[in-house]
């Protein structure tokens, strides 16, 4: 009894939808025929045209293209208020493409003028709408009596006895041929989404109603009744194009400028973040050294007072104490320089850049005498753009870092430059210790250094990174490569705006 029952209602449910599938089948095959009834498009070809007026044509097209600094409501407005003067209808409108939140198409109208001016503007379906059959057709309509096909427009006072339709084409054109379906967005009123479309995002309509007389936007034909003709679908047409190009391009327009506004957002962020960063490693690095100081020097009292009484070993753990002090101390001196180069406004200024890379060996001029190394420095260097102490404090290190960490007998700097596209590479070239392929990016970390460096000389592991951070808030970029020649050692190179 109970499985009869759920059959039955089970039954009753694919009963009810089928009725309902076949209720919408009926509406849309009556739709076609009615359709079919009142497309009289075919009968444009058999009409006389009126002759073309260039000069208000231009009139028009420079009031719509006046309107392509607003938004695309203000567009589509125009292009109605012109389809009405340009046509000399009763009423002109807009019909958009739209979807709405849960899916499925649907058109609505918008911009009306005319004697139209006022009325509602329900979302319909495409089959019920005359601007929903021209965006599926793609191409020019026109009605007789459309109200026959539509029956919504039967409600409507006074009653559209002719309708002329135009597609208006989106991003990817579609005038001619255009389907709907899913593809190129297309753009809407009041900035909502809309449906997903080959090419138009609407149609431009104008209509003539019952008890209207057209004497022509001039005046002429004395009075009579004139139908629409391929003038007017030549104008409607002109103007489609031009205003569904403005629309588009006032959507690129506004998805720039929240792009921008949305990237300027992000970098204003980074910089509050930055600064808190910068801020905190201040506080933490000054905060730090002052016990530490305490231990160190704890360390030193104890090896002074007891160090005749304590053994070898307690002497040797007492030294790692006060060495483990000094090289926690210089990491955090480190860490303060870093949070110092990342802060304050830079002096930018036009720089000599021969004159800071001489600058630069005059600061490590003990080291390279005392090394006795060869330096080459390239003549004629370009002029840079830049703080000058801190582009000073970036030569100094990747200078003394290319004799610091060299082994070779005769040591050798060569310094050297290349420009291209308004920046300057500067080229630092040493014959040191060079650097394996997997550490050429790890040693602009912070405290991270290479392993063949850390068992050549000691050090905190911050310099490059500073060096990368300073560079980088030039606008530049900083990297290092194998010497070309395949000899032991690095190049570093850095590039900065030329001046």
């Amino acid at each position: 009894m109970h499985m009869s029952t759920t059959g039955g209602a089970h039954q009753h449910q694919h009963g009810g939808e089928r009725g309902r599938a076949a209720a919408n089948l009926k509406r849309e095959d009556n739709a076609a025929a009615g359709l079919a009834a009142c497309d009289i498009t075919p009968e444009l070809e058999r009409r006389q045209s009126r002759e073309r007026d260039y000069d208000r044509e231009l009139a028009a097209m420079r009031r719509l293209g006046a309107s392509f600094g607003g938004s695309p409501e203000h567009i589509f407005d125009t292009l109605a208020l012109e389809a009405l003067a340009m046509t000399g209808a009763g009423s002109a409108g807009l019909t958009l493409s739209e979807v709405l939140p849960g899916g499925g198409h649907t058109v609505r109208w918008s911009s009306l003028a005319g004697v139209m001016k006022g009325h509602d503007a329900p979302q319909v379906a495409w089959h019920e709408s005359i601007g929903g059959a021209c965006i599926q057709a793609g191409r020019p309509l026109l009605y007789k009596d459309p109200a026959i096909a539509f029956p919504r427009l039967a409600d409507l006072r006074p009653l559209m006895r002719e309708a002329l339709v135009v597609p208006v084409p989106g991003p990817h054109g579609g005038i001619q041929g255009g389907s709907a379906g899913s593809g190129s967005a297309a753009f809407g009123h009041g900035g909502r989404d809309t449906s997903q479309v080959h090419g138009p995002i609407g149609a431009v309509w104008v209509a003539l109603h019952e008890g209207q007389v057209r004497t022509g936007p001039s005046g002429e034909n004395g009075g009579a009744r004139v139908p629409f003709d391929r003038e007017d679908v030549r104008l409607l047409t002109a103007l489609a194009v031009f205003a569904g190009a403005g629309v588009v391009a006032a959507k690129l327009q506004e998805e720039s400028n929240i792009a921008r506004r949305e990237a300027e957002q992000a970098a204003e962020d980074l910089r509050r973040s930055n600064r808190d960063l910068d801020e905190f490693a201040q506080i933490v690095a000054h905060d730090l050294k002052e016990p530490l100081r305490g231990v160190r020097a704890y360390a030193e009292m104890v090896r002074d007072d007891a160090g005749a009484v304590l053994d070898p070993a307690s002497l040797a753990r007492l030294e790692s104490v006060g060495r483990l002090s000094e090289r926690m101390s210089g990491m955090i001196g480190g860490l303060l320089e870093y949070a110092r180069a990342g802060h304050g406004e830079l002096k930018v200024e036009r720089l000599e850049l021969g004159t800071l890379v001489h600058d630069a060996l005059d600061a490590v001029r003990w080291l390279v005498e005392s090394e006795r190394v060869q330096v080459t420095v390239a003549s004629g260097l370009p002029a840079v753009r830049g703080d000058r102490s801190l582009l000073l404090q970036v030569l100094t290190n990747l200078l003394s870092n290319g004799i610091k960490y060299n082994r070779s007998p005769l040591k050798t700097l060569e310094v050297e430059d290349s420009e291209q596209h308004g920046e300057v590479t500067l080229r630092i070239r040493d014959n040191g210790l060079g650097i394996p392929a997997e550490e050429r990016d790890s040693v602009f970390r912070m405290f991270r250094r290479g392993r063949a460096a850390a068992a050549v000389a000691p050090g905190t592991g911050v310099g490059l990174a500073i060096v990368r951070r300073i560079v980088e808030r030039h606008g530049g970029r900083v990297w290092v490569e194998p010497r070309p020649d395949g000899q032991s050692g690095s190049v570093f190179c850095l590039t900065l705006p030329q001046a």
